[in-house]
């Protein structure tokens, strides 16, 4: 979380960010117009949102959300135009994490290779191979802090089955695919921002 205030009444707000699994319920229309109850679980969204929160003798009493709507990102089966955007928007994702420099984030987006800090005393550099063929770029972030360090790499591929023999350039068909996002069945567009969460909090380095 941050943007933390409290008040002197004992009520406290802070955006807050949180890596959950989620439930979707609802209704769907079959081909001939009936309703049908419909439910799926949607493993591993990236949720952010502004929380207040009661306080009495130091504990939580209340929490409630500011907006009343909270802002959930999931991309699956995401495709881009260019290579370039898949990079730029995958490293943009950072901007979720609480304490990211604006200024190194923007470095990236342009050079694609460098480092970025935190406020919390992370770092993370990124390194890009680029290629000719598939993948087309491979990016390798390591997280550190420090004597702790992890790594994670993100590779960009051409999905052939997305792209019609008939006219190529009209669908994007450049993809994310990452180890991590495999192994934890999340969408590889959010799997470098989910990571350095899932590191950052609530693993302390030492």
């Amino acid at each position: 979380m941050n943007e933390v205030k409290i008040s002197r009444r004992g009520l406290a707000t802070a955006q807050v960010f949180l890596l959950v699994d989620a439930e979707y319920s609802g209704w769907r229309i079959d081909e001939d117009g009936t309703l049908l109850a419909h439910s799926s679980n949607l493993p591993q969204i990236l949720v952010r949102d502004m929380l207040s929160f009661t306080l009495d003798g130091g504990a939580v009493t209340r929490a409630r959300s500011e907006t009343g709507q909270a802002t959930a990102s999931r991309a699956d089966n995401h495709a881009y135009s260019d290579p370039s955007d898949a990079l730029f928007e995958l490293i943009d994702t950072l901007r979720l994490i609480p304490g990211a420099e604006e200024d190194d984030l923007e470095d990236l987006m342009v050079d694609g290779t460098g480092y970025t800090t935190f406020s919390n005393g992370f770092d993370l550099a990124v390194e890009v191979e680029h290629g000719g063929g598939d993948p087309h770029w491979t990016a390798t972030f390591t997280l550190s802090k420090k004597e702790w360090s992890a790594t994670l790499e993100v590779r960009c591929e051409w999905d052939s089955l997305r792209v019609p023999y008939e006219d190529p350039d009209l669908f994007p068909a450049y993809v994310l695919t990452s180890d991590e996002a495999y192994a934890r069945n999340i969408p590889a567009e959010w799997a470098l921002a989910a990571w350095a969460i899932d590191h950052m909090w609530p693993h302390e380095a030492t």
